[in-house]
């Protein structure tokens, strides 16, 4: 409508989607408009695991886009619709690609915790009596951000940075090593952190383990945690590992 502020109703609709789809051309390429959008969308990924997905449309130069071409196009193997004899037949192999992401999406929004482990996520242990008003405290009733420090990988100190924000940017990091004394509130923290990482669709397991090696190799420790973590609608080897924390 006239008058509405465009850009913030596209920024607001990226932010809700669960897929964004990129339709590129030459004429994306060149748009400082949609480059913005372009990596509002990248960032969205790392966050909150939306899933981006280019659709090439014509000829273009958008395999030296360094945030476009690692992601996997439509059509296949990114062949540009005007390349294709039949249009029909180029945006059934779009609607086909696109259909296997929709099932997938819904298959990981179905994931549940299971009851099990989210009593053991909102227990709050020794602070059960704390609450006048409550029979039952949970995490979710008492829980305040604590403040971190932050060290560099060579362990030299930057700064003072809220736990709150470390969750918000948890996908800027790779890994993230959290070390305190004895009942700091460490286990506490990865308990909030897992809550807030499932909300945002990513899937995160909880392993703990006080011996220093695994017998087994690790991935089949995350897989075991992981039946006993979630109910079973889609098997722990089809879920994408970009979305495992």
């Amino acid at each position: 409508m006239a008058g509405q502020d465009f850009q913030n109703e596209i920024d607001n609709n990226l932010y809700d989607a669960d897929i964004i789809c990129l339709c590129i051309s030459k004429h994306f390429l060149a748009s400082s408009e949609c480059k913005k959008e372009k990596v509002n969308a990248i960032k969205l990924k790392r966050e909150k695991v939306v899933s981006v997905i280019p659709i090439i449309l014509s000829d273009c130069g958008w395999s030296d886009d360094k945030d476009i071409s690692p992601l996997l196009a439509l059509p296949t193997d990114g062949k540009p619709i005007s390349k294709f004899g039949n249009s029909d037949a180029a945006w059934k192999d779009v609607y086909q690609g696109l259909k296997r992401v929709i099932e997938n999406e819904n298959k990981i929004a179905k994931l549940k915790l299971s009851k099990e482990f989210l009593f053991f996520l909102q227990n709050t242990e020794l602070l059960t009596q704390a609450h006048s008003q409550k029979e039952e405290v949970l995490l979710d009733d008492i829980f305040v951000y604590p403040e971190l420090s932050k060290y560099d990988d060579l362990k030299e100190y930057r700064k003072k940075e809220s736990s709150e924000k470390l969750i918000k940017a948890f996908g800027d990091y790779s890994k993230i090593l959290i070390a305190g004394e004895e009942q700091s509130g460490k286990t506490t923290l990865c308990k909030k952190l897992l809550i807030e990482l499932r909300q945002k669709k990513f899937v995160p397991i909880y392993v703990a383990c006080k011996k220093r090696h695994f017998r087994w190799r690790i991935k089949n420790k995350i897989s075991e945690e992981f039946k006993k973590q979630y109910s079973h609608e889609i098997p722990f080897e089809e879920i994408d590992a970009e979305r495992i924390r």
